[in-house]
């Protein structure tokens, strides 16, 4: 037996071990490339693999062992010892048997048949082997033959083809199929190629001559096919045939077919469908067809049609030779036919059909045209008319509606919009179209356009066209400031950019009149201290030339893309800033008085006035009392206390003394009069 020791595994006939420490893992033993071990195939051989690469260096269980077997059978004892001393001692043992069984053929000797036109490359049989063995596969497999050269054989898919065109008969290929150990099988795969038939591809057919024929005259080619071999074509005659046959030499395959001649006297065609009279109305558009002559011929022949009239409006159409009579291009109007002048409304018609050999025929048809109510038609599919937004009650402009009717019937009028057809109406005899309803373009539920289905009917037939109106926008919405004054509180040491507030206003109208933009009116300040960037106002320049508590009014302007303006008045309120850090909630709740910057200017300027007022007031009655002493002649005595009221009046003077010197503006006018009344007093 031949064995190969293979990489990985714990391999061999006999495997020497050496104990020394518990093996962890996988501890696969033996060589790399086991094809150079091929042992001696004498039986009953025994090798030790004492070599380093079969040596176990740990202590452990062979798991698995692993070895190929090529041609022989038998059994392979697997074998591990333990050396001690230089002794051996047989540790354990694996016994294998080694059986083998050949390959063979699973669909050989069979016979395949295909025909001389099988195209090359065609698949013709497809070989299976099956290897019995596990493991076992096929090392070769070949084709014994090769002859005829117009086969081939695919030895990795095993496809037997053909390589060129093939040619009938039968040819037999054999195949070998050869495993790992050697062993082998047969098989033979017969192709058979069968000759196809020619095709007479005309046949059978029949041809009508006339008796008038005198001249040698081709009757018919005959078509044939073979896509491999050469055709030759025979005929037998009549023994009174009055024809000739040439023939064209060949070979090989026959088929037969008919080919049949008749002798016939040629006859005239006749009609089938003519009636004498047939009735068309005005209505009928122009190249349409209104009446198909027909009419057979006895020998088959192709008929072509012709027809006679005086100033008939039609026209006949022999292209196809299908006798089809058809108006002209220009629609008939029997109103202009049967007018002084016109055409008439009956015509005669005497048609004709001919056939190839001469034969005719001829028959009048009679052609009425008769009068019906005809359709109404708008001049053209599209009109189009516009207004402005929210005019109720408008006719919007003139479409220019244009209707004609051949009889000229009274037409009514009526319009369609759809969803919008309720800001809209039509007039039934007119086609003016009046605003019924407020229709506002700045809603963006609202399109530009409308478009709505007009119909105009003379009580049978109606006709239809489309009206698109266009509704124009207006600037009709003037634009909002969202409140009538704005206040601000800001600082003097505010940086510039900083964005005081914003000044929001709204306008209705949509597209370039709902563009808003704004501006302020800063004149009376003589610079620009504040700007604005859309509706945010913001610090222009420096305001350090202002000062705490100081009240700055300004104007706003929001203009729209029309030109239409609001206005508000803005106050800016300088208030003075301080450094403390203050934890801000936010609450919603109503202004106190003087939140709004407005009561605070106005109690401001009562306050000063009143100051004033009261200061004038005390300032004359103290020059009055200064100025003005009593004129008593005697030295009057006070009936209640007996007190000279000079000594009195001297006093006064005295007491009323550092009020004077300090001034009312200190004390304030309402204490400067309570005390000189309470003086007199005394």
């Amino acid at each position: 037996m031949d064995v190969i020791i293979v990489l990985s595994l714990l391999i061999g006939c006999l495997v020497k071990h050496s104990e020394t420490a518990a093996c962890t893992g996988n501890n696969p033993i033996g060589v790399n490339n086991p094809s150079n071990n091929n042992l001696d195939p004498t039986s009953a051989l025994t090798v030790l693999m004492d070599h380093t690469d079969f040596t176990i260096s740990c202590c452990g269980i062979i798991d698995s062992w692993e070895f190929y077997a090529k041609s022989n059978t038998g059994t392979v004892y697997l074998q591990a010892w333990r050396s001690s001393g230089g002794t051996y001692n047989l540790v354990g043992e694996n016994a294998y048997a080694v059986t083998t069984t050949a390959p063979s053929f699973t669909n050989a000797d069979v016979t395949v048949s295909y025909a001389d036109t099988t195209a090359i490359g065609t698949t013709m049989h497809t070989v299976a082997v099956n290897t019995p063995d596990a493991g076992d596969t096929i090392t070769t497999i070949e084709l014994s033959n090769t002859n005829p050269s117009m086969f081939q054989f695919d030895t990795s898919t095993m496809i037997v083809s053909t390589k060129t065109a093939v040619s009938s008969g039968s040819y037999v290929l054999q195949f070998k199929a050869t495993n790992g150990c050697q062993q082998s099988a047969t098989g033979t795969l017969t192709i058979s190629i069968t000759n196809t038939a020619p095709v007479i591809n005309n046949l059978p057919s029949s041809i009508d001559i006339s008796e008038a024929l005198s001249t040698e005259t081709t009757l018919i080619v005959i078509s044939t096919t073979d896509p491999t071999d050469t055709v030759s074509c025979s005929i037998t005659n009549p023994a009174t045939s009055p024809f000739d046959t040439k023939l064209s030499p060949g070979t090989s395959d026959n088929v037969d077919s008919t080919f049949t001649v008749y002798l016939l006297k040629n006859g005239p065609p006749s009609f089938t469908n003519i009636q004498n009279r047939t009735v068309i109305s005005t209505s009928t558009a122009g190249n349409v067809v209104i009446f198909t002559v027909t009419a057979t011929d006895s020998e088959s022949d192709t008929l072509t049609y012709r027809f006679t009239c005086s100033s008939c409006p039609f026209t006949i159409n022999s292209i196809n030779s299908a006798g089809e009579i058809e108006t002209s291009s220009v629609n008939m109007n029997y109103e202009d036919m049967s007018s002084a002048g016109g055409a008439g409304t009956t015509f005669t018609l005497t048609v004709y059909a001919t056939d190839d050999k001469g034969g005719s025929v001829s028959k009048n048809l009679v052609i009425t045209v008769i009068d019906i109510n005809e359709t109404p038609y708008f001049s053209q599919n599209v009109y189009g008319c516009h207004g402005n937004e929210n005019t109720v009650g408008n006719t919007l402009s003139d479409p220019s509606i244009s209707v004609v009717d051949p009889e000229g019937n009274t037409l009514v009028y009526r319009m369609d919009c759809g969803q919008y057809s309720g800001y809209f109406s039509m007039d039934s005899s007119t086609a003016a179209i009046t605003v019924t309803q407020a229709y506002d373009r700045d809603l963006t539920t609202n399109p530009t356009v409308i478009s709505c289905t007009t119909t105009a009917s003379d009580g049978e037939f109606t006709a239809t066209a489309t009206v698109q109106i266009t509704i124009d926008d207006v600037n009709d919405n003037t634009p909002a400031f969202s409140q009538s004054f704005y206040t601000f509180y800001i600082s003097p040491t505010e940086s510039v950019n900083t964005v005081i507030g914003t000044l929001p206003a709204t306008d209705a109208d949509a597209g370039n009149y709902g563009t808003l933009s704004y501006a302020i009116n800063q004149t009376v300040l003589y610079s620009e201290y504040f700007g604005m960037t859309g509706s945010s106002l913001y610090v222009k320049s420096s305001l350090s030339s202002f000062t705490d508590g100081q009240i700055i009014t300004i104007g706003a302007v929001v203009t729209d893309g029309g030109g239409l303006q609001d206005k508000t008045t803005v106050y800016l309120v300088m208030a003075e800033t301080t450094t403390v850090s203050v934890t801000t909630t936010t609450t919603e709740r109503f202004y106190t008085f003087f939140e709004d910057s407005r009561n605070t200017a106005w109690f401001t300027l009562f306050i000063i006035g009143f100051i004033s007022v009261c200061s004038i007031l005390g300032y004359i009655l103290y020059k009055y009392f200064r100025t003005n002493s009593f004129s008593l002649k005697k030295d009057p005595i006070d009936p209640k206390n007996g007190e000279n009221y000079k000594k009195k009046q001297a006093k006064v003077h005295k007491m009323w003394e550092p009020e004077r010197n300090q001034g009312l503006s200190k004390f304030g006018c309402s204490f400067a009069m309570k005390r000189t009344l309470k003086h007199l007093k005394r």
